[in-house]
């Protein structure tokens, strides 16, 4: 009876040991797991043209998942809306070179929002804003209401418009009559540049098409009598 019990004693203890190694290496794993940003909802991208070579706007819109409280300087970033535009093919989407807050308009900020003024309001950053295979604009976004910080509150519905023909659509890769898919994310970073939501959704370059139908005739006519 001794031997058993000192035999289910070292079982015991060998579980006890399981149990903690394997506690160590979840610990381990989570503390070195990057935090995953939250997602945007309600993310759609639409276009002013999608002809293929074509310049237009693009109007972006999205739902916050994050809430930012900005400082109190005016004209100083607390909000960054990053778009990040596929940069592949022989002639890729383009963006124009010189962007500024003028090429921008947000609908749905909190009163004392608005893109940061002059050249710095929105960048452009071709082939490496955040890695090789992507052109990025950056709208730079100042939440100072007056003398505090306002608060972008999270379940906030933004609209972005990219004004004045400011990204030229790639030329036509597929055949013609089949649309060109792109996915096109959307993140937004606090005034660090730290990630907090992102999202991904979907445009459609294509091609003018031709229609034709057949329509079938319908004459109608009255038959009167005519006075000699």
């Amino acid at each position: 009876m001794q031997k058993l019990a000192l035999h289910a004693f070292h079982l015991s203890k060998k579980a006890v040991y399981f149990i903690v190694g394997i506690s160590l290496v979840l610990s381990l794993i989570a503390s070195i797991s990057p935090a995953r940003a939250a997602e945007l909802t309600a993310y759609t991208i639409t276009l002013g043209d999608s002809k293929p070579g074509v310049a237009g706007n693009w109007r972006f819109n999205f739902t916050t998942a994050t809430a930012i409280t900005g400082d109190t300087t005016d004209d100083n970033t607390d909000y960054k809306i990053v778009i990040r535009l596929p940069n592949i093919g022989a002639s890729p989407f383009s963006i124009a070179a010189a962007l500024a807050a003028a090429d921008g308009v947000i609908a749905g900020l909190p009163t004392g929002g608005a893109i940061v003024a002059g050249a710095g309001g929105i960048d452009e950053s071709d082939a490496g804003g955040f890695d090789t295979d992507a052109d990025t604009i950056t709208v730079n976004v100042d939440l100072t209401n007056g003398a505090s910080g306002a608060t972008l509150s999270a379940s906030t519905a933004l609209t972005l418009d990219i004004i004045n023909d400011k990204i030229t659509n790639p030329a036509k890769s597929a055949a013609a009559g089949t649309a060109d898919i792109y996915d096109v994310s959307l993140e937004t970073q606090n005034s660090g540049s730290t990630v907090q939501d992102t999202g991904s959704s979907r445009v459609a370059i294509q091609d003018a098409q031709s229609v034709s139908a057949s329509v079938n005739t319908v004459l109608t006519f009255t038959i009167a009598g005519v006075n000699n």
